[in-house]
């Protein structure tokens, strides 16, 4: 299981007088994530229906790489950053390919 690669949904909805301030972040997060080795892919979406409601669908070379990304120094001065700018927590879903 450590060989296969990680995809994640990641669902996010910026406050409506943040929606400026958390898309900017979100795009130099993405950005920096791209740089990050491992890092296979990151789209960053919104629902057709409803233009507040975020996710970014992320594919990881494995867990283990994942894993040193969300636990950088980076992801958590960004991630504190981006909180105070949602209505609410973001929310995380792993996949795995069977």
């Amino acid at each position: 299981m450590a060989n296969l690669p990680l995809y994640l949904t990641v669902s996010i909805s910026p406050r409506l007088e943040m929606l400026i301030e958390a898309k900017s972040l979100l795009q130099e997060m993405i950005a920096a994530s791209l740089e990050e080795k491992g890092c296979e892919q990151m789209e960053f979406l919104a629902h057709p229906d409803d233009s507040m409601h975020w996710m970014i669908f992320e594919k990881w070379r494995s867990k283990k790489i994942w894993e040193r990304h969300a636990t950088s120094e980076r992801a958590a001065r960004d991630g504190a950053r981006l909180t105070p700018m949602l209505v609410k927590t973001i929310d995380i879903n792993f996949y795995i390919p069977i």
